[in-house]
């Protein structure tokens, strides 16, 4: 299943995939589905766009199931994957509440940046009411669907 890219000089206008239309969000930035990314070689995704990767589009609606995560291509072979874990105190029910849940979470990232260095803690943003934690890692694999499994 190929992919065509549709620009406007530089900038990425939209993407083309199984004869769906995905308008891009910002200059190189499009949202697509993983069920459609899955097939595709890591040697068919340009290296100038950011792909923000989502279960499903539907009438306009981005739906995710995780944690919101984008891939950039570093070249064939690898793609460095950008977590946006994020969420609202408010719509919070968990056992435990939902600061300690996310510094639990930012605290295990930063101990396996230092223990492993296979993932990048970025930031952590706390402003009383939505919780931000910002990671990064890389990924060795010539496939997207290699690459969005760990899509967590």
């Amino acid at each position: 299943m190929p992919i065509k890219y549709v620009m406007n000089g530089k900038y990425l206008e939209s993407v083309i995939i199984n004869d769906q239309v995905f308008q891009a969000d910002d200059e190189n930035e499009i949202t697509i589905p993983k069920s459609l990314l899955k097939d595709l070689k890591l040697s068919e995704i340009r290296k100038d766009v950011l792909i923000h990767v989502c279960e499903s589009i539907q009438d306009g609606c981005v739906f995710l199931d995780t944690c919101p995560c984008q891939i950039e291509k570093i070249d064939n072979k690898s793609a460095k994957i950008f977590f946006d874990d994020n969420g609202r105190r408010k719509y919070w029910n968990g056992n435990i509440g939902f600061k300690k849940y996310m510094e639990t979470k930012r605290d295990i990232i930063k101990e396996r940046e230092k223990e492993l260095n296979d993932i990048k803690f970025i930031d952590y943003d706390d402003d009383d009411d939505n919780i931000f934690l910002n990671y990064s890692s890389i990924i060795q694999d010539t496939c997207l669907n290699g690459i969005i499994q760990y899509d967590y």
